[in-house]
């Protein structure tokens, strides 16, 4: 039979497109997981630099242009710190 490459565990056989299609799904599920990781690790590393920069009294705008947080977030950010101690 042209176009089966592979037989799975379960006895279905794949066609050559199907193959394709199950590992382009799989890339994509680890492309949005590892995306999700690293989005994750920045705003992490984003907040904890608002909070130093909060404990040198900064001014809110500027860490706003620094971060591209808003000057509401920030302050949100701030009170977290507060309920922290």
């Amino acid at each position: 039979m042209e176009g089966v490459i592979d037989m799975v565990n379960d006895g279905f056989i794949l066609h050559e497109w199907e193959k394709e299609k199950m590992v382009q799904n799989n890339l994509i599920e680890l492309a949005e997981k590892r995306g999700q990781e690293l989005g994750i690790e920045q705003g992490t590393k984003t907040i904890e630099i608002i909070k130093n920069l909060l404990k040198q009294n900064i001014d809110y705008i500027v860490i706003s242009n620094a971060s591209g947080k808003t000057i509401d977030e920030i302050k949100e950010i701030e009170e977290s710190m507060k309920e922290e101690k």
